[in-house]
């Protein structure tokens, strides 16, 4: 689905795509999310949901007058689409916390993916509220597509963060997909597949070699630094001007939610890179 120029990541793995929700933000103008889910729908085929949330904070007049504006406007975007030959639609919720409604609809509208702009956010904010992007990063059940480049893709590497020795099935399985999901994205597109492992035990170093022969890529290309995950993941995304990480979520509740929401956003906060959260 997610679009280099011209590719869509349906083309470079099985990852089917059937509906591609954009998750619009009703304080801009601009609209990231729905410019790269267009692109991508129309490449894979994908019908093209607009999706948005809102509450008495969007404008005055009510409900009823705030949802009518805002329905124009979507209705706008799906005509857009629609002359690409793009089948699209809207959904559009009322509710004040459209944190969690997000989720919800993602659920309801049997979404593949979920794309959304992403916004940087203080240590102090983050301490204090739960964003929508913790929350989505956290809750959804599907793959997540957070956009920060609102610009065309051109350095054509990709970085992805896998795990030196997975704790469990889960993890080894979805270290795989992430393995495989990104060799397949970038020999399709002659891109570079990069890989970063951050380890906290200096006495333990995973073995740049070996990692290098799982991930079937030169030595040169994988990355092994000692410290925390999401400062790793950064520096290097930085170093070899990566213009999309790949990140895998296992799903949890509780206290380990809150670690992977956390280092998800922090990674979100400090980069320029578009993220994709394979779950």
């Amino acid at each position: 689905m997610v679009c280099f120029a011209n590719l869509s990541i349906q083309e470079t793995t099985s990852m089917a795509l059937s509906n591609i929700m954009a998750v619009l933000n009703p304080t801009i103008e601009e609209q990231p999310a729905f410019e790269r889910a267009l692109v991508s729908a129309e490449m894979t085929g994908a019908g093209l949901l607009l999706y948005i949330c809102l509450n008495d904070s969007c404008g005055n007049g009510g409900q009823q007058n705030i949802t009518a504006s805002y329905r124009e406007k979507l209705e706008a975007l799906a005509e857009r689409a629609k002359t690409r030959k793009v089948d699209a639609s809207i959904d559009i919720d009322w509710d004040d916390n459209w944190r969690e409604q997000v989720v919800v609809a993602a659920q309801r509208n049997k979404a593949d993916l979920i794309i959304k702009h992403s916004v940087d956010h203080g240590d102090v904010k983050r301490a204090k509220h739960s964003t929508a992007d913790w929350t989505l990063l956290r809750q959804s059940k599907c793959p997540v597509l957070m956009i920060k480049n609102h610009t065309q893709w051109e350095s054509r590497r990709v970085l992805a963060a896998v795990v030196d020795k997975p704790i469990d099935a889960a993890h080894e399985k979805l270290n795989q997909q992430v393995i495989g999901f990104t060799n397949d994205f970038a020999e399709t597109y002659q891109s570079e597949a990069h890989f970063v492992v951050a380890f906290q035990d200096k006495n333990h170093e995973p073995d740049a070699a070996d990692i290098a022969s799982r991930c079937k890529v030169e030595a040169g290309r994988v990355h092994v630094l000692h410290g925390q995950t999401d400062v790793v993941i950064t520096n290097i995304a930085s170093e070899i001007k990566a213009d999309l990480i790949v990140i895998g979520s296992v799903g949890r509740t509780g206290i380990k939610a809150t670690v992977v929401g956390n280092t998800s956003e922090r990674l979100l906060d400090h980069t320029n890179c578009d993220v994709l959260v394979l779950k």
